[in-house]
């Protein structure tokens, strides 16, 4: 069997500690918790690693974010893997600073990453939202969700990282049972 793992983000390197690329940052994390690295594919940064028995591709789009249905529709494609299958990490503004909210399926909450992947795939992929609070005046909420994250919070997001890890194991889990009853939402 086969998951697909997207971290959902914007590259390049104005983007890489900014809030929107929280999904980039968490994959790179589990990436490296499993000695795996990534490399230059088709609308991706790819690696590929096999957790228990599970072959898992991680994939960070190229595409940018409101995009990154492109990506995930080649790769699922590309696989053959069913929506059910596909995981994507991703951030939410709607979500206290690090809240971890993982779901078998359901809407995109007004994310366009998670709208543009809908047109492509449906709403029956697994997501796991990563709060990255909402401390921003009204009409800047575009300014806070691409602006970078203060050291601070980034210190806290690389102390937090085996406690993200874990999640995504957790969520690798849940996919692999269709079962989301233990998994409760963290705040770390």
């Amino acid at each position: 069997m086969t998951i697909l793992l997207f971290g959902l983000g914007n590259v390049g390197d104005d983007y890489t500690t900014t809030r929107h690329n929280i999904g980039f940052i968490m994959l790179d994390m589990f990436a490296e918790n499993m000695n795996t690295s990534f490399y230059k594919s088709d609308y991706a940064y790819k690696a590929d690693v096999t957790f228990n028995t599970t072959k898992l591709v991680l994939l960070k789009p190229t595409t940018f974010m409101n995009n990154s249905g492109l990506a995930v529709g080649y790769w699922s494609n590309f696989y053959n893997v069913t929506p059910e299958k596909i995981l994507v990490l991703v951030d939410d503004l709607h979500l206290p600073f690090l809240e971890l909210r993982f779901r078998l399926h359901g809407s995109h909450g007004g994310h366009n990453g998670l709208k543009n992947i809908e047109s492509r795939i449906g709403t029956q992929y697994c997501r796991l939202r990563c709060g990255i609070g909402h401390e921003f005046e009204y009409g800047k909420q575009k300014d806070y969700v691409i602006g970078q994250f203060s050291k601070k919070e980034y210190d806290t997001i690389i102390n937090s990282k085996y406690k993200i890890i874990d999640k995504i194991k957790e969520s690798i889990h849940a996919i692999l049972t269709q079962n989301d009853n233990n998994i409760h939402n963290d705040v770390l």
